[in-house]
């Protein structure tokens, strides 16, 4: 299957992961984060936007851009994965400002959303299948405490996920969407979940790294690429071990 993907935040993490491992099977990927991967620069078929996504008035112009002059005839399919996200601000609400819980939604919610919106208008009339893959959490079903608004930032792309697979019901093409929850992945948003003074589950997260709870970015992104292939109901949430609700 010959895919092109459309991936965020592919500077680091679970986004560079997926990247790689999409380059390493010989697809075509447009990454959009600040900061660009040294380890995906060696790849020829990968293209780098430095972008901010809190941004989000630039985002419908940088997709225009990218999708609506793919020569289709050469691809199975297009995969939009809204994988950037930032955990910060790791706080009680009534510590929070309102720039740490603007940045973290924009960020988590409403870029993702607008990417979304954007995918489907410029890929609307492209006769293959088209994909998005929002990243979610298992955090978006389970309150924690200092990490409420990543929690409900994440609760949210489940509904938005749920809300557009409605949508795209009765389309003649219409868009697959799923959210996926990864597991709990080794990444820099791990590391600062670890070592944020005064996070109320700090320990918590300490203990996972040390009891070996974490998996690694690679096998995460090797997982996510299983279900991308796959076909599943639109809008559903889904782990690495299947349907969560």
């Amino acid at each position: 299957m010959k895919i092109y993907y459309l991936i965020t935040g592919t500077s680091s993490g679970i986004g560079e992961a997926l990247a790689a491992k999409a380059l390493q099977n010989g697809m075509e990927v447009c990454g959009i984060s600040l900061g660009m991967s040294g380890n995906l620069v060696p790849f020829d078929h990968y293209r780098h936007i430095n972008y901010d996504i809190r941004e989000t008035a630039g985002l419908e112009p940088i997709a225009a851009t990218i999708l609506k002059n793919l020569d289709t005839s050469r691809l199975d399919m297009i995969c939009l994965i809204n994988n950037a996200g930032t955990v910060e601000p790791l706080q009680s609400f009534e510590t929070c400002g309102h720039e740490a819980i603007g940045a973290n939604i924009l960020t988590n919610l409403i870029a993702p959303m607008v990417l979304t919106s954007s995918f489907i208008k410029y890929t609307e009339n492209y006769p293959i299948r088209r994909k998005v893959v929002n990243i979610s959490s298992a955090a978006s079903i389970y309150p924690l405490s200092g990490m409420g608004t990543y929690c409900t930032a994440k609760a949210g792309i489940n509904m938005f996920t749920s809300c557009v697979g409605a949508e795209q019901a009765d389309k003649p093409n219409p868009v697959e969407i799923i959210a996926v929850d990864p597991g709990m992945v080794d990444t820099e948003m791990q590391l600062r979940c670890r070592e944020t003074e005064r996070f109320a589950m700090a320990e918590y997260f300490r203990g996972l790294q040390n009891h070996n709870g974490l998996i690694s970015a690679a096998r995460a992104a090797e997982n996510i690429h299983r279900m991308i292939e796959r076909k599943y109901e639109r809008g559903k949430l889904l782990s690495p071990i299947g349907e969560v609700m």
